[in-house]
């Protein structure tokens, strides 16, 4: 049952269909509602937070991508005193000294070069929606098999205590 179970969740992953659906499959197997059992929480995984991460960027990074045709503005600002060497009781380079500077950048003209930036942001964006949702299908998959081992592992231990309880009677 389980290996039928993980069978139709993978199915329903390769498809595209949500994990819980009920797909008929020939088989001798009864039908039994898999959404019961879906009950462990991945949201805590390291992978689920890396994916909302990389989501969060690639969603900034489309917010960014229009500002590369706004005019930039850039500021500078130095300064430095310089004690010099002293020669026959003058000191030379005895002084401070200051800079400043401002740089503008206006675009005039982009070329289509912008718009393409811009999809290609939005592709990468919807591109790191699709692999969250693939990662989350995965990690169900994952979580269910444990269970599944968890399940079958008890099972294995009822039979395995009733078998030294036979042993023993004999």
């Amino acid at each position: 049952e389980n290996a039928m179970r993980l069978a139709t969740m993978n199915l329903c992953h390769y498809i595209g269909r949500p994990l819980t659906d009920s797909v008929t499959v020939g088989g001798g197997l009864p039908e039994k509602d898999y959404g019961a059992d879906l009950g462990t929480d991945i949201s805590l995984r390291p992978e689920v937070t890396m994916l909302a991460s990389k989501i969060e960027l690639m969603r900034q990074k489309v917010n960014m991508a229009p500002s590369e045709r706004l005019p930039q503005v850039g500021l500078m600002a130095q300064y430095g005193y310089t004690n010099g060497l002293k020669i026959n009781g003058t000191r030379l380079f005895d002084r401070w000294s200051m800079l400043a500077g401002v740089q503008v950048s206006v675009p005039l003209f982009a070329f289509g070069n912008h718009s393409n930036k811009v999809r290609a942001a939005k592709a990468q964006y919807e591109q790191s929606l699709a692999d969250e949702a693939d990662a989350k299908e995965l990690l169900a998959l994952e979580a269910m098999q444990m269970k599944n081992n968890l399940d079958e592992t008890t099972l294995e231990i009822c039979l395995a205590e009733s078998a030294v309880e036979s042993a023993e009677e004999n």
